[in-house]
């Protein structure tokens, strides 16, 4: 089986870096940029936006042809498919803060509803389910505001998904630990 993960792998990277040329060409073309400020923003050039998009999708492409779909898996997938709709929006035109924890609320709700919550034997569920919203609001969030300096939420987005890859496994979670 650590074959089908290595292979799933390997197949996913190779369509992130051979999509990503083509995106961020689109993204130049139709300027859709960060351009620098002077203030927030200092790179040289402006930096092309849609880049998650390119990952996402090899991602969803590699996914879709070596697994099969338990509740869980779904609500991780669209989950993320809202998370990646709002960046994408947001990159294009600037999203209100309410509008934007609204469509968070919405994926944290999805993840909730399939069944992926902190579950902790000595915490009441309503607790629980309290203590994941604010937990995935939180990081989610975190993420957001390191996502303005190149390279460094890839970084940290790599070295998480490491850890939880090895957890899932560690749990009997294969298909977890691939997503």
């Amino acid at each position: 089986m650590l074959i089908v993960y290595f292979i799933s792998f390997m197949l996913s990277l190779c369509l992130a870096l051979h999509l990503t040329p083509f995106v961020r060409g689109a993204a130049l073309k139709y300027d859709i940029v960060d351009k620098p400020d002077g203030v927030l923003k200092f790179q040289k050039k402006p930096v092309a936006y849609l880049g998650g998009l390119s990952v996402y999708v090899a991602f969803l492409l590699t996914v879709s042809l070596y697994f099969d779909f338990e509740k869980d898996v779904l609500g991780m997938l669209l989950s993320g498919t809202i998370i990646i709709l709002l960046g994408i929006i947001d990159d294009l035109k600037t999203i209100d803060p309410k509008l934007k924890l609204f469509g968070q609320t919405i994926a944290v709700f999805v993840l909730i509803r399939s069944g992926i919550y902190i579950q902790l034997f000595f915490l009441p569920y309503w607790l629980c389910i309290i203590l994941t919203f604010f937990w995935l609001m939180g990081t989610t969030n975190a993420f957001n505001l390191i996502d303005v300096m190149d390279g460094l939420s890839s970084g940290i987005g790599a070295i998480c998904c490491l850890i939880l890859f090895v957890i899932s496994l560690l749990n009997g979670r294969p298909m977890i630990a691939v997503l």
